[in-house]
Protein backbone atom coordinates (compact mmCIF):
# COMPACT_ATOMS: atom_id res chain seq x y z
CA UNK A 1 0.00 0.00 0.00
CA UNK A 2 1.45 3.37 -0.99
CA UNK A 3 0.96 6.08 1.62
CA UNK A 4 1.93 9.40 0.11
CA UNK A 5 3.07 11.87 2.73
CA UNK A 6 5.61 14.65 2.83
CA UNK A 7 7.01 14.18 6.36
CA UNK A 8 8.71 10.88 5.61
CA UNK A 9 11.12 9.47 8.17
CA UNK A 10 13.87 6.93 7.63
CA UNK A 11 11.76 4.07 8.95
CA UNK A 12 9.33 4.58 6.04
CA UNK A 13 12.00 3.13 3.74
CA UNK A 14 12.63 -0.11 5.63
CA UNK A 15 10.99 -3.13 3.96
CA UNK A 16 8.29 -4.84 6.06
CA UNK A 17 10.21 -8.11 5.93
CA UNK A 18 13.21 -6.54 7.68
CA UNK A 19 11.04 -5.04 10.39
CA UNK A 20 9.32 -8.37 10.88
CA UNK A 21 12.64 -10.17 11.33
CA UNK A 22 14.15 -7.67 13.74
CA UNK A 23 11.02 -6.86 15.70
CA UNK A 24 9.32 -3.52 16.20
CA UNK A 25 11.07 -2.90 19.52
CA UNK A 26 14.40 -2.71 17.68
CA UNK A 27 13.35 -0.32 14.93
CA UNK A 28 15.22 2.59 16.47
CA UNK A 29 18.53 0.66 16.37
CA UNK A 30 18.41 0.05 12.63
CA UNK A 31 20.73 1.89 10.30
CA UNK A 32 18.17 2.95 7.73
CA UNK A 33 19.03 3.39 4.11
CA UNK A 34 17.79 6.23 1.90
CA UNK A 35 15.99 6.34 -1.41
CA UNK A 36 18.18 9.22 -2.59
CA UNK A 37 21.40 7.28 -2.09
CA UNK A 38 20.06 4.33 -4.08
CA UNK A 39 18.20 6.49 -6.62
CA UNK A 40 15.01 4.59 -6.00
CA UNK A 41 11.52 6.04 -6.27
CA UNK A 42 9.47 3.01 -5.22
CA UNK A 43 8.04 2.54 -1.75
CA UNK A 44 10.59 -0.09 -0.71
CA UNK A 45 13.14 0.11 -3.54
CA UNK A 46 11.22 -2.36 -5.70
CA UNK A 47 12.24 -0.47 -8.84
CA UNK A 48 15.85 -1.50 -8.14
CA UNK A 49 14.79 -5.17 -8.08
CA UNK A 50 12.92 -4.78 -11.35
CA UNK A 51 15.89 -3.00 -12.91
CA UNK A 52 18.27 -5.76 -11.81
CA UNK A 53 16.05 -8.51 -13.23
CA UNK A 54 15.79 -6.64 -16.54
CA UNK A 55 19.59 -6.09 -16.50
CA UNK A 56 19.29 -2.29 -16.53
CA UNK A 57 17.64 -2.35 -19.93
CA UNK A 58 18.24 0.93 -21.73
CA UNK A 59 14.81 1.28 -23.37
CA UNK A 60 11.55 -0.44 -22.62
CA UNK A 61 7.82 -0.19 -22.04
CA UNK A 62 5.87 -0.20 -18.78
CA UNK A 63 2.22 -0.06 -17.74
CA UNK A 64 1.33 1.49 -14.37
CA UNK A 65 -2.20 0.77 -13.13
CA UNK A 66 -3.02 3.00 -10.18
CA UNK A 67 -0.02 5.21 -10.93
CA UNK A 68 -0.95 7.97 -8.41
CA UNK A 69 2.07 10.28 -8.88
CA UNK A 70 4.78 10.56 -11.56
CA UNK A 71 7.64 11.09 -9.08
CA UNK A 72 6.75 10.15 -5.51
CA UNK A 73 6.49 6.47 -4.59
CA UNK A 74 6.58 5.72 -8.30
CA UNK A 75 7.58 2.36 -9.73
CA UNK A 76 8.16 3.84 -13.19
CA UNK A 77 10.03 7.15 -12.68
CA UNK A 78 13.45 5.47 -12.62
CA UNK A 79 12.72 4.03 -16.05
CA UNK A 80 11.08 7.13 -17.50
CA UNK A 81 14.14 9.20 -16.55
CA UNK A 82 16.29 6.71 -18.46
CA UNK A 83 14.22 7.06 -21.62
CA UNK A 84 11.53 4.40 -21.27
CA UNK A 85 7.89 5.16 -21.98
CA UNK A 86 4.54 3.55 -21.31
CA UNK A 87 1.02 3.93 -20.01
CA UNK A 88 -0.01 5.53 -16.72
CA UNK A 89 -3.55 4.77 -15.60
CA UNK A 90 -4.86 7.03 -12.84
CA UNK A 91 -8.59 7.43 -12.03
CA UNK A 92 -8.18 10.49 -9.78
CA UNK A 93 -8.60 13.53 -12.09
CA UNK A 94 -6.27 15.76 -10.07
CA UNK A 95 -3.50 13.18 -9.98
CA UNK A 96 -4.02 12.52 -13.68
CA UNK A 97 -3.36 16.19 -14.49
CA UNK A 98 0.05 15.94 -12.83
CA UNK A 99 0.91 13.06 -15.15
CA UNK A 100 -0.16 15.07 -18.17
CA UNK A 101 2.27 17.80 -17.15
CA UNK A 102 5.25 15.67 -16.12
CA UNK A 103 5.03 12.57 -18.34
CA UNK A 104 4.83 14.00 -21.85
CA UNK A 105 6.31 10.89 -23.51
CA UNK A 106 3.79 8.60 -21.86
CA UNK A 107 0.18 7.77 -22.62
CA UNK A 108 -1.76 9.04 -19.60
CA UNK A 109 -5.30 7.78 -19.04
CA UNK A 110 -7.85 9.15 -16.59
CA UNK A 111 -9.71 5.86 -16.20
CA UNK A 112 -10.00 2.82 -13.98
CA UNK A 113 -9.40 -0.80 -14.99
CA UNK A 114 -12.03 -3.46 -14.43
CA UNK A 115 -13.63 -6.53 -15.92
CA UNK A 116 -16.35 -4.68 -17.83
CA UNK A 117 -16.38 -1.37 -19.66
CA UNK A 118 -18.61 1.16 -17.93
CA UNK A 119 -18.67 3.84 -15.26
CA UNK A 120 -17.99 3.00 -11.59
CA UNK A 121 -17.90 4.96 -8.32
CA UNK A 122 -14.38 5.86 -7.23
CA UNK A 123 -13.95 6.59 -3.51
CA UNK A 124 -11.53 9.50 -3.18
CA UNK A 125 -9.88 9.69 0.24
CA UNK A 126 -8.13 12.60 2.01
CA UNK A 127 -4.92 10.54 1.71
CA UNK A 128 -5.16 10.05 -2.01
CA UNK A 129 -3.10 6.84 -2.15
CA UNK A 130 -5.91 5.11 -0.22
CA UNK A 131 -8.52 5.95 -2.86
CA UNK A 132 -10.11 2.97 -4.58
CA UNK A 133 -12.98 1.56 -6.59
CA UNK A 134 -13.34 -0.87 -3.68
CA UNK A 135 -15.42 1.01 -1.11
CA UNK A 136 -14.74 -1.41 1.73
CA UNK A 137 -10.99 -1.26 1.19
CA UNK A 138 -10.96 2.55 0.97
CA UNK A 139 -12.95 3.04 4.16
CA UNK A 140 -11.04 0.37 6.07
CA UNK A 141 -7.70 1.88 5.13
CA UNK A 142 -9.04 5.35 5.84
CA UNK A 143 -9.96 4.32 9.37
CA UNK A 144 -6.53 2.78 9.91
CA UNK A 145 -4.63 5.84 8.62
CA UNK A 146 -7.05 8.46 9.93
CA UNK A 147 -8.19 9.51 6.46
CA UNK A 148 -11.66 10.59 5.43
CA UNK A 149 -13.78 10.00 2.38
CA UNK A 150 -13.75 13.30 0.49
CA UNK A 151 -15.93 12.54 -2.52
CA UNK A 152 -17.31 9.79 -4.72
CA UNK A 153 -16.44 10.25 -8.39
CA UNK A 154 -17.98 8.55 -11.40
CA UNK A 155 -15.00 7.30 -13.41
CA UNK A 156 -14.91 5.37 -16.72
CA UNK A 157 -13.61 1.81 -16.36
CA UNK A 158 -12.03 -0.18 -19.19
CA UNK A 159 -10.75 -3.80 -19.24
CA UNK A 160 -6.97 -4.10 -19.28
CA UNK A 161 -7.03 -6.11 -22.50
CA UNK A 162 -8.73 -3.19 -24.26
CA UNK A 163 -6.10 -0.77 -22.99
CA UNK A 164 -3.38 -3.04 -24.38
CA UNK A 165 -5.14 -3.44 -27.70
CA UNK A 166 -5.90 0.25 -28.20
CA UNK A 167 -2.66 1.81 -27.03
CA UNK A 168 0.13 -0.77 -27.36
CA UNK A 169 -0.83 -2.77 -30.41
CA UNK A 170 1.91 -5.43 -30.74
CA UNK A 171 4.45 -3.73 -28.47
CA UNK A 172 5.81 -5.93 -25.70
CA UNK A 173 5.47 -4.70 -22.10
CA UNK A 174 8.58 -5.23 -20.00
CA UNK A 175 6.85 -4.73 -16.68
CA UNK A 176 3.47 -3.81 -15.29
CA UNK A 177 2.81 -2.27 -11.89
CA UNK A 178 -0.61 -2.71 -10.25
CA UNK A 179 -1.57 -0.86 -7.07
CA UNK A 180 -5.32 -0.30 -6.85
CA UNK A 181 -6.08 -0.65 -3.14
CA UNK A 182 -8.13 -3.84 -2.99
CA UNK A 183 -9.18 -3.83 -6.66
CA UNK A 184 -6.12 -5.67 -7.95
CA UNK A 185 -7.80 -9.00 -8.76
CA UNK A 186 -10.36 -7.15 -10.85
CA UNK A 187 -7.50 -5.70 -12.87
CA UNK A 188 -5.91 -9.11 -13.41
CA UNK A 189 -9.22 -10.69 -14.40
CA UNK A 190 -9.76 -8.01 -17.06
CA UNK A 191 -6.76 -9.02 -19.18
CA UNK A 192 -6.47 -11.49 -22.05
CA UNK A 193 -3.43 -13.42 -20.81
CA UNK A 194 -3.07 -15.39 -24.01
CA UNK A 195 -2.47 -12.18 -25.96
CA UNK A 196 -0.90 -9.66 -23.56
CA UNK A 197 1.89 -10.88 -21.30
CA UNK A 198 4.25 -8.43 -19.56
CA UNK A 199 7.59 -10.00 -18.65
CA UNK A 200 7.27 -8.83 -15.04
CA UNK A 201 4.27 -7.92 -12.91
CA UNK A 202 4.62 -6.06 -9.66
CA UNK A 203 1.45 -6.00 -7.58
CA UNK A 204 0.35 -5.05 -4.10
CA UNK A 205 -0.78 -8.40 -2.73
CA UNK A 206 -1.97 -7.76 0.81
CA UNK A 207 -4.57 -10.19 2.10
CA UNK A 208 -5.23 -11.54 -1.40
CA UNK A 209 -1.70 -12.85 -1.99
CA UNK A 210 -2.76 -16.51 -2.20
CA UNK A 211 -5.48 -15.75 -4.75
CA UNK A 212 -3.21 -13.50 -6.81
CA UNK A 213 -0.33 -15.99 -6.76
CA UNK A 214 -2.56 -18.88 -7.82
CA UNK A 215 -4.18 -16.83 -10.57
CA UNK A 216 -0.85 -15.71 -11.97
CA UNK A 217 0.63 -19.20 -11.61
CA UNK A 218 -2.29 -20.58 -13.62
CA UNK A 219 -1.41 -18.01 -16.28
CA UNK A 220 2.28 -18.86 -16.42
CA UNK A 221 3.90 -16.53 -13.87
CA UNK A 222 6.18 -17.31 -10.93
CA UNK A 223 6.73 -15.17 -7.84
CA UNK A 224 10.39 -14.10 -7.65
CA UNK A 225 10.24 -11.39 -4.96
CA UNK A 226 8.03 -10.61 -1.97
CA UNK A 227 8.40 -8.05 0.82
CA UNK A 228 5.01 -8.66 2.46
CA UNK A 229 3.58 -5.55 0.79
CA UNK A 230 4.40 -5.96 -2.89
CA UNK A 231 5.36 -9.01 -4.92
CA UNK A 232 7.02 -9.37 -8.30
CA UNK A 233 6.00 -12.16 -10.67
CA UNK A 234 8.00 -13.26 -13.70
CA UNK A 235 6.72 -14.89 -16.85
CA UNK A 236 7.92 -18.49 -17.09
CA UNK A 237 9.24 -17.89 -20.62
CA UNK A 238 11.45 -15.02 -19.43
CA UNK A 239 15.10 -15.59 -20.55
CA UNK A 240 16.29 -15.73 -16.93
CA UNK A 241 14.44 -19.01 -16.48
CA UNK A 242 15.68 -20.40 -19.77
CA UNK A 243 19.26 -19.70 -18.74
CA UNK A 244 19.00 -21.75 -15.54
Amino acid sequence: MKILKYNLTRKDFVPPLLLKVLGRDRQQTLKYYYHDALRSHSQYNEDLIIDAILKCKEKGIYVDVGANHPDQLSNTKRFYDRGWHGINIEPNPRAYEVFRTKRERDINLNIGVGEKRGVCPFYSMSINTLSSFDKESALKSGKHYNAKLEEVLEIPVVPLKEVFKEHLDDSHVDFMSIDTEGYDMNVLLSNDWASYRPSLIMIETGETKDFISKFLADNGYVMVFDNFTNAIYMEKDFPLFKAV
